[in-house]
């Protein structure tokens, strides 16, 4: 029974982390270069650790099951509890505006006609329709579509191996070295499941819930390394921001189809995974009614995309490194508040105040970066 719980959280967090986010990778990859990438995803994969375990410590120890506005709330006070509404709030946002766009690429280069932005509107349309159905196991649905997504990972690197010229990957390009930062962010994430990770393990194996997260941040790290030099070994500067398209000539286009297809479908389980979230917010949280609250979370970002947030990069980028740096903060400061007010829960490691203030100020320089390179400042 324990080993059947295990291996339910390590489904469940690999295929909440492994998603939409990944194809956009390559392309971070061919315009900041492999060396700067390949800084970014140790580091990440380090922070993602670091914050999954403080994350999922609290939760063990602290009473209620919330999500993390709710633990700010209760726990840290009112400012803590607007910042992490703010996040969450514009965090869903950009998601479903990032994930509508690539979701609308995927169907242009499936349908190769027409103009893209179609597409992204026939997206939209897709997913308001499916966030009118009953979707409550959503989490499981991610996991089972994550099992084709990470054989395309592996399938393509064997058919792409032969045509690897390691020269077309870029090295390094100082000029766009922060470009990976938010968007390994974005990949990278799973926070928004840890609570429920810590309920399928009961709250009881410390341990084991670290040992999870460890061997999951490393399996998707891996994954994705492979993915990245699979694509950028063949387009090279020539990728394309939705990975697949350019593809096609050294590949074929069954490949390219065939990976469109699959990089659509898990948009689309990304999409009704964060609406739906978005939507039982809504409702639990601020009272919104159900039918209003599918209004918000079709419209709101369809209304960005009509008044011009139209590039992807941008806004994976600023999900990643503006919402996801300012939970990244209030999940250390939960952290903190642990350490100071809280007896230490059996079975994590024991790290002390230090490590998460450092983290803070990581972050806090991640998203002063992260504004400045959205500004065309750095």
């Amino acid at each position: 029974m324990r080993i059947h719980r295990e291996l339910d959280s390590l489904g469940l967090l690999v295929g909440t982390i492994i998603g939409a986010g990944m194809f956009v990778l390559p392309y971070a990859t061919a315009q900041a270069g492999i060396v700067w990438a390949g800084i970014y995803l140790v580091v990440v994969t380090v922070l993602m650790f670091f914050l999954h375990t403080l994350y999922g410590e609290a939760v063990y120890i602290l009473d209620g099951n919330h999500r993390l506005p709710g633990y700010a709330r209760l726990h840290l006070g009112r400012t803590s509890s607007y910042l992490a509404t703010f996040s969450l709030f514009f965090g869903f946002i950009a998601a479903l505006l990032a994930y509508g766009i690539l979701g609308g690429e995927f169907l242009h280069v499936l349908a190769r006609a027409g103009d893209a932005s179609y597409y992204v509107f026939a997206f939209f349309i897709i997913g308001a329709f499916g966030l009118l159905l009953n979707l409550e196991r959503i989490g499981w649905i991610a996991f089972l579509l994550t099992i084709p997504l990470v054989f395309f990972i592996l399938v393509l690197a064997a058919l792409a191996f032969p045509h690897i010229e390691w020269t077309r990957i870029p090295i390094m390009n100082n000029a766009k070295w922060f470009l990976p930062y938010g968007i390994f962010l974005f990949a990278t994430s799973g926070v928004s499941t840890i609570p429920e990770i810590a309920q399928v393990l009961q709250k009881k194996q410390g341990r084991v819930f670290e040992k999870i997260v460890l061997l999951s941040g490393g399996l998707v790290a891996f994954l994705y390394a492979v993915f990245i030099v699979s694509v950028v070994g063949v387009t090279g500067a020539g990728t394309t921001t939705e990975a697949v398209e350019g593809l096609v000539e050294s590949l074929g286009p069954s490949v390219v189809i065939i990976g469109a297809l699959i990089g659509f479908l898990a948009v689309a389980r990304a999409y009704l995974a964060i609406g739906l979230d978005f939507r039982n917010t809504l409702m639990y949280d601020f009272s919104v009614t159900k039918a209003r609250a599918w209004v918000m979370v079709v419209t709101l970002p369809v209304g960005l995309y009509m008044m011009g947030a139209k590039n992807l990069i941008d806004i994976i980028s600023t999900a990643g490194g503006i919402m996801g740096g300012l939970d990244a903060i209030v999940i250390l400061l939960l952290a903190i508040h642990v350490r100071k007010h809280k007896t230490h829960p059996r079975g994590f490691i024991p790290v002390g105040i230090l490590v998460p203030k450092i983290l803070i100020a990581v972050f806090v320089v991640g998203i002063f970066y992260q504004v400045l390179y959205a500004l065309g400042a750095v």
